[in-house]
């Protein structure tokens, strides 16, 4: 029976509630003063802006912008007593977000909300335990607002400045310095390039020493910057994901100068440069000696013997890397020649074996993998314990028909027991007969074909629900929205051609495998039922109640089984 007691303990208490609905938040609320805070604790621990500052005084809908989104503002001057029932609320909120890109927030705050919250607030602090601030506004002239949340408790911070090239990036380096001294992790995403962002980035990195985490636009970290970076003592994560990018001319030239024994705790970084600037840096004993997860992005071109000769440094460095991905792309501008023998190979790519700890290991070029089916067989029979695994799934230059076919993915289902994600550009147009044995992915959730080329959607999705787990979804992972590597072309429309293509396979898969699924729960239930049967005769044997002999004749070893087993499946006779 379920002991009432143990809700006296706080501890308890909040785990419980940490766990729990909204809606059964709100119901707690009202049993006792205890629980009244321990629930509103919870409940106000992370709360979009207009649900906040909604508490202080009613909303009214005045239109909708450009955008579709609902503008509101208030519909009165807020009073003293407004601001006393919004402290009760205010002081146990940790996290604000204010994200106008968000896809389930279809409003945004009037002018004259935060005009009257900045004139009417009380002097001291209203969010004594806010910890992390998120300011997503593409408009310019509302970058300002966000100063008024900013306190010296915030460790995390997340913008989003204005798309103006234009804009002056420097007076918010300042105010972030003042205001959030002790930052742990900087968020900053952008599409644009401004004049004075790198001063505006050195200035931010020397106003917050006590920073761990730094997540910029590809191509901002440049030499000074990176240099700037490298006197933080407590830096554990270089990043850049999902923020957007840069120029990439700024990152041409990259040639930092580190004092002795710089970022010592850096464990993970993405990095924009020239592979032979890369490769120099990389050669410094005195440096990043703490690195498991590497990010590298080319910036103007480079060949395979470059990049065996960086991938032979790292492993040397770095034995014990647990991700890396290569990003050997040019840039879109760039115009992509017939290939050339020089494509990446095997032979390029071995040193890759000799990580002992990689679970990850992502490479993208434009043209596809020089790499034969027994080549692709080698290098899953060698990274055993590999996770996550892409090998140029999606190269620019497709019209290149891929040395491999649908057999190498047997090779991953064989030799890599643990992928969880698999990406391959393969020549899908020749596909393996269903009477041919298959091995099937274990533990496989994510498949990328990528801009592997096969004109048939029925057929591939019945080889492939042979191969594929119960979950496994068909992605995609192109590049088609970073605008730095594919452009409005032939090249573009004939990449979103074969994207379509797999996304029907995707549909066509699902259900398929659901099938084969079912097909194997009755094969085993066939199995169980007829080992139970076997067991039941034998015993009659052996209690003399049938002839051993006519046993044998009757019902040899795995008769039966293999009876089951070579019944043609209805799926692949769809």
């Amino acid at each position: 029976m379920f002991d009432h007691h143990l809700f006296s303990v706080a501890e308890l208490r909040s785990l419980v509630f940490s766990h729990s609905k909204p809606s059964t938040l709100a119901a707690c609320a009202r049993v006792c003063k205890d629980w009244t805070d321990s629930s509103l604790d919870v409940l106000w621990e992370s709360v979009d802006l207009c649900d906040l500052l909604h508490i202080l005084a009613p909303f009214s809908k005045l239109t909708e912008d450009v955008h579709g989104k609902a503008i509101y503002k208030f519909t009165r001057m807020t009073t003293p007593q407004d601001w006393d029932r919004f402290a009760l609320y205010a002081t146990r909120v940790r996290r604000i977000s204010y994200d106008l890109k968000a896809v389930s927030k279809h409003r945004r705050l009037h002018e004259t909300v935060f005009h009257e919250f900045g004139r009417a607030r009380p002097p001291h602090d209203l969010f004594l335990k806010l910890r992390s601030l998120k300011w997503v506004d593409s408009e310019s002239q509302t970058w300002s607002w966000c100063i008024m949340f900013m306190h010296k408790r915030v460790q995390k911070f997340k913008y989003y400045p204005p798309q103006d090239p234009k804009f002056d990036f420097l007076p918010l380096a300042q105010n972030i310095v003042l205001r959030m001294p002790d930052l742990l992790r900087l968020d900053f995403c952008s599409q644009i390039h401004s004049p004075n962002l790198e001063t505006s980035l050195l200035r931010l990195i020397c106003g917050l020493p006590k920073l761990k985490v730094l997540l910029v636009p590809l191509f901002y970290v440049t030499s000074a910057v990176f240099e700037e970076l490298s006197r933080l003592q407590d830096l554990e994560t270089i990043g850049s994901h999902r923020q957007g990018h840069g120029d990439a001319r700024n990152v041409l030239t990259f040639k930092p100068a580190f004092a002795p024994s710089s970022l010592l705790s850096l464990t993970s970084l993405n990095i924009a440069a020239h592979l032979p600037d890369l490769d120099i840096m990389f050669h410094d004993e005195a440096i990043l000696p703490a690195l498991e997860c590497l990010d590298l992005r080319e910036v103007t071109g480079s060949t395979p013997e470059q990049l065996e000769h960086l991938l032979a440094t790292l492993v040397e460095k770095y034995p014990g890397l647990r991700s890396l991905v290569v990003f050997l792309r040019a840039p879109c501008k760039t115009r992509l020649a017939t290939p050339t023998t020089e494509r990446v190979s095997l032979r390029h790519l071995t040193s890759v074996f000799d990580f002992h700890s990689l679970d990850i290991f992502f490479i993208y070029h434009d043209y596809p993998l020089a790499i034969d089916e027994d080549g692709m067989e080698l290098l899953a029979s060698r990274l055993p314990y590999i996770r996550r695994l892409a090998l140029n799934p999606s190269p620019r230059f497709s019209s290149v028909t891929p040395p491999i076919t649908f057999t190498a993915l047997e090779s991953f289902a064989h030799w890599c027991p643990h992928l969880v994600d698999l990406g391959v550009c393969v020549d899908a147009t020749d596909i393996p007969s269903p009477s041919l044995p298959t091995t099937q992915f274990r533990t496989l959730k994510q498949l990328c074909m990528g801009l592997s080329h096969g004109p048939f959607i029925q057929e591939t999705a019945i080889f492939l629900s042979r191969l594929c787990p119960p979950g496994c979804d068909i992605v995609n992972t192109l590049e088609l929205n970073e605008g730095i590597y594919w452009t409005e072309s032939e090249e573009l429309r004939c990449a979103r051609k074969r994207w379509s293509h797999w996304e029907s396979v995707g549909k066509t898969l699902k259900p398929l495998i659901s099938t084969r699924e079912e097909e194997r729960a009755k094969v085993r239930a066939m199995e169980s039922q007829l080992n139970q049967l076997r067991d039941l005769v034998r015993r009659s044997a052996a209690d003399g109640r049938i002839d051993p002999i006519l046993l044998a004749e009757a019902f040899p070893d795995d008769s039966l089984s293999e009876s089951i087993h070579s019944t043609s499946s209805p799926v692949d006779q769809v």
